[in-house]
């Protein structure tokens, strides 16, 4: 996936020589969430096409993807320095943060990780019934009949 960060810059009055440090957030954009099956041909195709187009057309055509990055500038520093009065010198600090992606599961998703969940609580919830039923029968807190190979009853 090719990903575009717009800056916009506006130099100011009175630099000849320009040495400028931009500070910035990149942030990954969803119009739907993303789907757990199949794959986003969309995806595929290059942000800037073989043909020259002008800058509006390509501007349109990525924010019209359905995901696309956003470049969020913080801060700007301009410097002069002694160097040739005709370059340009920009240097870029971007940072990338935590992102939330919104994401559809599938139904077997969904049900592998509720068996997971189902089983991990099933496993101990056994054992502690099976202690508690042993240490009710063992103290004879509870009547019970025991069964004998005769037939005959016995209570308890």
């Amino acid at each position: 996936m090719e990903t575009l960060g717009l800056i916009s810059l506006v130099p100011p009055i009175g630099l000849t020589t320009k040495i400028v440090t931009i500070y910035g957030q990149l942030q990954f954009e969803q119009n739907q969430p993303i789907k757990s099956h199949g794959s986003d041909s969309t995806l595929d195709t290059s942000i800037f096409p073989d043909n020259i187009q002008p800058l509006d057309n390509i501007l349109s055509n990525y924010f019209s993807r359905t995901y696309y990055t956003l470049f969020k500038q913080q801060y700007i520093q301009w410097t002069s320095s002694i160097q040739e009065p005709s370059t340009l010198q920009v240097t870029v600090v971007l940072n990338v943060g935590r992102q939330t992606v919104r994401y559809v599961p599938s139904f077997w998703e969904e049900f592998k990780w509720g068996l997971i969940q189902y089983t991990a609580v099933l496993i101990p919830l056994l054992f502690l019934i099976n202690k508690a039923k042993e240490f009710l029968f063992a103290n004879q807190l509870v009547r019970t009949i025991v069964h004998t190979s005769n037939n005959k009853r016995h209570k308890a």
